[in-house]
């Protein structure tokens, strides 16, 4: 019997690139692979995807905070009984006990109606520290952050008992969440590679010339607060305020209405300075992202630092890295260590800087860095063989040679 695989999620879009071009593409062709997520441009995906063996279904038509949200949940339930699958791959804690319920209790009745040859088997894509984002991020109000918090981390407690292993996007998820024991495999979020072989230039050079260029930079993939895009636009601000040439490409998704019209604000009067192309109702496809890296001096990340994203390493900084652009990053250890081998990266302090000392603090030294200037391995950074050899063995699947 052909084995029916379920990868589902609940605000990522189906064509996400972990769940879709990482994941589901890892998986034996010999399988029938249904990915549920959110609605962006199924149809299309289903005409132009030449494979027969994927199937879209879009279910989470909503935005996060939506009271639809709450629903979601049965939609998924009464899909996959409709499926059967015999593998189910989620990656959002609130469809947890609904897959649960599945794999334990409807899956197995399956079974004993002859339905089905085996029992499904459960998997958790653990993607994010939720228990870590929800009290350290500013997403949610203050009084509701502890709450939520220790109730998803309740979940993931007690999911244990029924999960038949765990995937870690991270390496320090491993120490940082008990629930996963010894039943994981750690995936980390590496660049999948779409377009042909990019051929680099490992030259030692500088990345920019002050007598003919302009600052090219680029802040890409989720806009928000704890992204730093705010302190994006205003490091761009005083370099121009200091005289500098200088242009901020922005593209990526925005969940946050309120911080997408603060921005709009915080640009205003000083449009020339800004490519826009951030959007509010849907995520913007992966190929558009890495499209902007063209011609780019260097990429913005200016995080907040906290304990949710301390020890991680944000899956743009394989993009980066591998496309051979500088990013500028604040002060963080497991990062600098991280970027050491690749000589990729510049360390300033985003909040200090003001349009009195960015020159001296920033530009000056920026100017005479070089980067990029040993080569090394870029397979290291990149979703390959490897990984999908390691997905299929820990899901019990035997991968094609």
């Amino acid at each position: 019997m052909k084995e029916i695989i379920v990868l589902a999620s609940v605000l990522k879009s189906v064509y996400d690139v972990r769940m879709y071009e990482k994941m589901a593409k890892s998986l034996p062709k010999t399988c029938q692979i249904h990915l549920v997520g959110s609605q962006m441009t199924v149809a299309n995906l289903q005409a132009n995807n030449k494979e027969t063996n994927y199937f879209f279904h879009a279910l989470a038509n909503f935005h996060r905070l939506s009271w639809r949200r709450l629903f979601f949940g049965f939609a998924f339930l009464n899909l996959i009984c409709k499926l059967k699958p015999t593998i189910l791959l989620v990656n959002t804690f609130e469809i947890l006990p609904f897959a649960i319920f599945y794999t334990h209790v409807y899956s197995k009745f399956l079974l004993y109606a002859k339905k089905i040859d085996k029992p499904a088997k459960l998997f958790y894509d653990v993607r994010e520290n939720y228990f870590q984002n929800i009290a350290y991020q500013p997403t949610y109000a203050q009084g509701l952050r502890l709450v939520l918090a220790y109730s998803v981390r309740f979940f993931e407690n007690m999911s244990k008992y029924f999960v038949h292993g765990f995937i870690l996007a991270e390496q320090c998820y491993a120490k940082e969440l008990e629930f996963v024991q010894k039943n994981f495999v750690v995936l980390e979020n590496k660049y999948k590679e779409n377009a042909e072989e990019n051929e680099n230039n490992y030259a030692q050079t500088k990345v920019y010339d002050t007598d003919r260029e302009v600052l090219h930079f680029v802040h890409t993939g989720t806009i928000s607060v704890g992204y730093g895009t705010r302190e994006a636009i205003e490091f761009v601000k005083n370099l121009h305020k200091s005289g500098i040439k200088v242009h901020l490409v922005l593209v990526g998704f925005c969940s946050d209405k309120a911080y997408f019209i603060a921005l709009q604000a915080a640009m205003f009067g000083y449009e020339s300075l800004f490519s826009f192309h951030v959007s509010t109702n849907k995520p913007v496809p992966h190929a558009e992202i890495v499209a902007s890296f063209a011609g780019a001096s260097a990429a913005l990340l200016p995080y907040h630092i906290n304990k949710s994203n301390e020890n991680r390493i944000p899956t743009k900084f394989y993009e980066y890295i591998f496309h051979h652009i500088p990013i500028i990053i604040p002060s963080n250890t497991v990062w600098q260590e991280f970027c050491a081998a690749y000589h990729c990266c510049f360390i300033t302090d985003f909040q200090g800087l003001t349009t009195e000392n960015i020159l001296q603090n920033f530009y000056e030294p920026f100017c005479k860095q070089v980067f990029y200037g040993q080569k090394f391995d870029k397979e290291t950074l990149l979703w390959g063989g490897n990984e999908a050899r390691r997905l299929c063995t820990f899901l019990g699947l035997q991968k094609e040679s």
